[in-house]
């Protein structure tokens, strides 16, 4: 496990638990610095050569990460379930 991947579970965690961080329409919003930062790593951690493998450690983890949008090729943006709404990243 990488630190950013690490860094993202502990911030998905906080998030989770956290009732004071703004959902709009079942999804938090990106405005929010701890949203913005948890969507950057979501795309640096669960894209690219590796993004299979760290999306699999996360799910073992018991973190809800399934796809969004997509088309013939695969996800064109993914998400992340937690208690209050969805973290959509992509």
């Amino acid at each position: 496990m990488t630190p950013e991947l690490n860094l993202l579970h502990q911030l998905l965690t906080y998030l989770n638990e956290d009732n004071n961080v703004a959902v709009e329409n079942g999804v938090y919003s990106p405005s929010q610095a701890l949203v913005h930062v948890v969507l950057y790593l979501a795309e640096d951690c669960l894209t690219g050569a590796d993004g299979d493998a760290h999306i699999h450690y996360l799910r073992q983890q018991g973190w809800d990460i399934h796809p969004g949008d997509q088309d013939r090729f695969g996800w064109l943006t993914g998400c992340i379930q937690l208690r209050r709404g969805m973290i959509v990243f992509g």
